[in-house]
């Protein structure tokens, strides 16, 4: 028995890849004017799979503008910020990070620890806020400007500074500090980190020495 070779015709073939096209998409095949009206120009396919579901409209990103006025470049936040935080995480001394803005992004356990104020409970500060939030206050009595706070110098400034002064815990507690804050900066200033520790501590580790 011999088999007699039949060549397809267009109409065969146009159905055929129809089908398989179906198929691939998990749905029916469709046909002319449906076939137009399901496809999405932008997507370059077919979109009858998707009938029925409105297409959200692209979002456009804002920028993101801070309460003191600047204008953050993105919401993705730098690399070397990044490597700052996890640096923060692993050391002992209580420890500050605050972007180019002066919004206040971590705070170390050791930091919460001594501001009587755990990070996961705190959040995020503005600049006003963390700047007053614990004090801090002067030998006087009197509370230290914001423009003359540590974390301020060195973002304004972009050079390390140092302080002492008098900050108040969450826990109501008064306690002596010492303060040394630094810029972070890449090709730019990105931010400032600030570590500081008690005086008293300071103080008897002088006198164990001598």
């Amino acid at each position: 028995m011999t088999a007699e070779l039949v060549e397809p015709s267009g109409e065969g073939i146009r159905r055929y890849r129809e089908h398989r096209h179906a198929r691939l998409l998990g749905g029916r095949p469709c046909r002319g004017k449906e076939r137009r009206r399901n496809h999405d120009p932008e997507m370059g396919s077919p979109k009858a799979h998707r009938r029925g579901q409105a297409t959200p409209a692209p979002v456009p990103h804002a920028p993101v503008r801070w309460k003191n006025g600047l204008v953050a470049k993105s919401a993705q936040k730098p690399l070397e910020l990044i490597l700052a935080r996890n640096l923060l995480t692993s050391i002992s001394t209580p420890a500050f990070l605050v972007d180019a803005a002066g919004v206040l992004l971590f705070y170390n356990e050791a930091a919460g620890a001594l501001l009587g104020l755990p990070f996961e409970e705190a959040g995020r500060m503005e600049p006003e806020e963390w700047g007053t939030r614990f004090g801090p206050v002067g030998a006087d009595g009197n509370p230290i400007p914001f423009d003359q706070l540590p974390l301020t110098v060195a973002l304004r400034d972009g050079r390390p500074s140092h302080a002492e002064f008098r900050i108040h815990g969450a826990d109501g507690e008064d306690r002596d500090i010492e303060v040394s804050a630094f810029p972070i900066a890449a090709q730019e200033t990105s931010g400032a980190m600030a570590i500081f520790w008690p005086v008293d501590e300071h103080g008897a580790n002088g006198e164990a020495e001598r």
